[in-house]
């Protein structure tokens, strides 16, 4: 429900050990993390909060910080598979019909996302 209703504080809360032991991977009926819920509804400010969360720090040096992002539920390609997940928040997005679709093209993970495949995959493309 802090999803839908883009209360990242309470979905930040809801997370914390004192409250739940739940992964940020649970399910609703829709079987649509809450990754997907947020992209479905546009809610940027929320879908960074849930990036953050999921994101590993491997070092620090003063400000700056080496960190990886898992990018199951982000980008298009099922990692179990290895086709094309419909349920991503990649196609989500992309397939989005309204203006705030598109803004959450800006979103840094998506992308960075965008911008690796097409260097690895839209460029031979585009040359030949």
């Amino acid at each position: 429900m802090a999803v839908i209703h883009k209360q990242s504080d309470m979905y930040v809360y809801a997370l914390s050990p004192a409250v739940s032991a739940r992964p940020t991977e649970q399910t609703n009926g829709y079987n649509r993390t809450p990754l997907i819920v947020a992209t479905m509804t546009c809610a940027r400010e929320i879908f960074q909060v849930i990036v953050e969360l999921k994101k590993e720090c491997h070092c620090t040096y003063g400000k700056m910080e080496c960190d990886s992002h898992d990018l199951t539920g982000i980008d298009s390609i099922n990692p179990v598979q290895g086709d094309t997940d419909p349920q991503s928040a990649l196609v989500w997005t992309i397939d989005g019909t309204t203006q705030a679709h598109l803004e959450m093209l800006e979103t840094t993970i998506i992308a960075r996302v965008l911008e690796q495949k097409r260097k690895t995959f839209g460029r031979e493309t585009f040359l030949m």
